[in-house]
Protein backbone atom coordinates (compact mmCIF):
# COMPACT_ATOMS: atom_id res chain seq x y z
CA UNK A 1 0.00 0.00 0.00
CA UNK A 2 1.18 3.29 -0.58
CA UNK A 3 -0.06 6.50 0.27
CA UNK A 4 -0.02 9.74 -1.21
CA UNK A 5 -1.30 13.29 -2.77
CA UNK A 6 -4.28 12.68 -4.59
CA UNK A 7 -4.74 13.55 -8.59
CA UNK A 8 -6.47 14.53 -10.72
CA UNK A 9 -6.84 10.66 -12.33
CA UNK A 10 -7.94 9.74 -8.68
CA UNK A 11 -10.84 11.86 -9.23
CA UNK A 12 -13.39 9.41 -10.36
CA UNK A 13 -12.35 7.08 -7.26
CA UNK A 14 -12.30 9.50 -4.67
CA UNK A 15 -16.12 9.84 -6.03
CA UNK A 16 -16.95 6.67 -5.26
CA UNK A 17 -15.68 6.43 -2.38
CA UNK A 18 -17.58 9.57 -1.43
CA UNK A 19 -20.77 8.00 -2.08
CA UNK A 20 -19.82 4.33 -0.24
CA UNK A 21 -19.28 6.76 2.83
CA UNK A 22 -22.63 8.78 2.70
CA UNK A 23 -24.01 5.32 2.22
CA UNK A 24 -22.77 3.48 5.48
CA UNK A 25 -23.53 6.64 7.51
CA UNK A 26 -27.26 7.01 6.27
CA UNK A 27 -27.21 3.07 7.07
CA UNK A 28 -25.80 3.11 10.14
CA UNK A 29 -29.20 6.29 10.76
CA UNK A 30 -31.43 5.12 8.98
CA UNK A 31 -31.19 1.10 8.66
CA UNK A 32 -31.70 1.14 5.21
CA UNK A 33 -29.23 -0.40 3.38
CA UNK A 34 -30.56 0.78 -0.54
CA UNK A 35 -30.60 4.44 0.37
CA UNK A 36 -29.49 6.86 -2.45
CA UNK A 37 -27.26 9.45 -2.10
CA UNK A 38 -25.99 12.76 -4.08
CA UNK A 39 -21.80 12.49 -4.34
CA UNK A 40 -19.71 15.68 -4.59
CA UNK A 41 -21.45 18.84 -7.03
CA UNK A 42 -19.24 18.58 -10.53
CA UNK A 43 -15.96 20.54 -10.35
CA UNK A 44 -15.81 20.43 -6.34
CA UNK A 45 -12.94 17.67 -6.41
CA UNK A 46 -10.64 19.22 -9.01
CA UNK A 47 -10.92 22.43 -7.64
CA UNK A 48 -9.65 21.31 -4.02
CA UNK A 49 -6.89 19.34 -5.45
CA UNK A 50 -5.92 22.87 -6.71
CA UNK A 51 -6.48 25.03 -3.41
CA UNK A 52 -3.50 25.41 -1.26
CA UNK A 53 -5.89 25.58 1.51
CA UNK A 54 -6.86 21.80 1.12
CA UNK A 55 -4.86 18.70 0.57
CA UNK A 56 -6.48 15.29 -0.41
CA UNK A 57 -4.31 12.00 0.72
CA UNK A 58 -5.26 8.70 -0.80
CA UNK A 59 -4.00 5.12 -0.27
CA UNK A 60 -3.28 3.01 -3.27
CA UNK A 61 -3.07 -0.79 -3.90
CA UNK A 62 -2.29 -1.80 -7.33
CA UNK A 63 -2.93 1.32 -8.86
CA UNK A 64 -6.21 1.85 -7.32
CA UNK A 65 -7.83 3.88 -4.82
CA UNK A 66 -8.46 2.48 -1.71
CA UNK A 67 -9.30 4.95 0.70
CA UNK A 68 -9.01 8.46 0.91
CA UNK A 69 -8.51 11.45 3.50
CA UNK A 70 -9.76 15.89 2.45
CA UNK A 71 -8.20 17.70 4.33
CA UNK A 72 -8.62 21.44 5.28
CA UNK A 73 -5.71 23.63 6.19
CA UNK A 74 -7.20 26.71 8.81
CA UNK A 75 -6.20 29.39 10.26
CA UNK A 76 -7.89 31.68 13.32
CA UNK A 77 -5.66 34.47 13.85
CA UNK A 78 -2.78 32.92 15.58
CA UNK A 79 -4.19 29.49 15.64
CA UNK A 80 -3.24 26.76 13.19
CA UNK A 81 -4.91 23.52 12.61
CA UNK A 82 -6.63 20.66 9.89
CA UNK A 83 -9.63 19.80 9.56
CA UNK A 84 -9.79 15.98 9.11
CA UNK A 85 -13.43 16.27 6.34
CA UNK A 86 -14.22 13.34 4.48
CA UNK A 87 -12.16 9.87 5.19
CA UNK A 88 -13.03 6.60 3.42
CA UNK A 89 -11.39 3.20 3.50
CA UNK A 90 -12.94 1.33 0.80
CA UNK A 91 -15.29 -1.77 2.68
CA UNK A 92 -12.89 -4.60 1.38
CA UNK A 93 -10.08 -2.44 2.63
CA UNK A 94 -11.18 -1.88 5.95
CA UNK A 95 -8.95 -3.22 8.91
CA UNK A 96 -5.90 -3.70 6.63
CA UNK A 97 -4.37 -0.33 8.07
CA UNK A 98 -4.92 1.44 5.50
CA UNK A 99 -7.32 4.10 7.42
CA UNK A 100 -4.13 4.05 10.18
CA UNK A 101 -1.89 4.89 7.22
CA UNK A 102 -3.98 7.74 6.02
CA UNK A 103 -4.33 9.22 9.19
CA UNK A 104 -0.61 8.55 10.11
CA UNK A 105 0.41 11.04 6.92
CA UNK A 106 -1.82 13.63 7.88
CA UNK A 107 -0.79 13.63 11.68
CA UNK A 108 3.04 13.79 10.01
CA UNK A 109 2.00 16.78 7.78
CA UNK A 110 0.98 18.08 10.28
CA UNK A 111 4.14 18.20 12.53
CA UNK A 112 6.30 19.24 9.06
CA UNK A 113 4.02 21.84 8.33
CA UNK A 114 3.31 23.39 11.86
CA UNK A 115 -0.10 22.49 12.38
CA UNK A 116 -0.45 21.81 16.28
CA UNK A 117 -3.97 20.33 16.43
CA UNK A 118 -6.31 18.26 14.24
CA UNK A 119 -9.95 18.71 14.33
CA UNK A 120 -12.92 16.26 12.80
CA UNK A 121 -16.50 15.81 13.36
CA UNK A 122 -17.28 12.42 13.69
CA UNK A 123 -21.89 11.18 13.89
CA UNK A 124 -22.11 9.66 17.37
CA UNK A 125 -24.01 6.90 15.72
CA UNK A 126 -21.22 5.90 13.63
CA UNK A 127 -19.40 4.06 16.29
CA UNK A 128 -16.91 1.89 14.26
CA UNK A 129 -15.56 5.57 13.44
CA UNK A 130 -15.61 6.86 16.56
CA UNK A 131 -13.99 4.01 18.41
CA UNK A 132 -11.02 4.20 15.13
CA UNK A 133 -10.70 7.53 16.37
CA UNK A 134 -10.35 7.22 20.22
CA UNK A 135 -7.99 4.39 19.49
CA UNK A 136 -5.66 6.60 17.88
CA UNK A 137 -5.44 9.63 20.32
CA UNK A 138 -8.76 11.83 19.41
CA UNK A 139 -10.64 12.86 22.27
CA UNK A 140 -14.00 14.81 22.50
CA UNK A 141 -14.48 18.54 22.55
CA UNK A 142 -17.68 19.30 22.03
CA UNK A 143 -21.12 17.18 21.18
CA UNK A 144 -23.31 18.81 18.68
CA UNK A 145 -26.19 17.60 17.76
CA UNK A 146 -25.89 13.79 16.13
CA UNK A 147 -22.17 15.07 15.84
CA UNK A 148 -19.07 14.82 17.79
CA UNK A 149 -15.95 17.43 17.45
CA UNK A 150 -13.07 15.89 18.74
CA UNK A 151 -9.37 17.03 18.64
CA UNK A 152 -5.77 15.25 18.47
CA UNK A 153 -2.34 17.02 19.02
CA UNK A 154 -0.04 17.10 16.61
CA UNK A 155 3.31 14.62 17.18
CA UNK A 156 1.08 12.56 19.73
CA UNK A 157 1.65 9.20 18.17
CA UNK A 158 -1.15 7.41 15.94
Amino acid sequence: MKIRKAQYKDVPEISQLFIQMLRHIESLKTGNHDIQVSGYEDGFLEARLAADDALILVSEENDHVTGFLSIEKKHRGQDAYLYLDDFCVDEKHRGTGTGTALLEEAVSYAVKNHFPVLILHVFRYNTGAFDFYAKRGFTVLSEQDERCLMKKTAGAVV
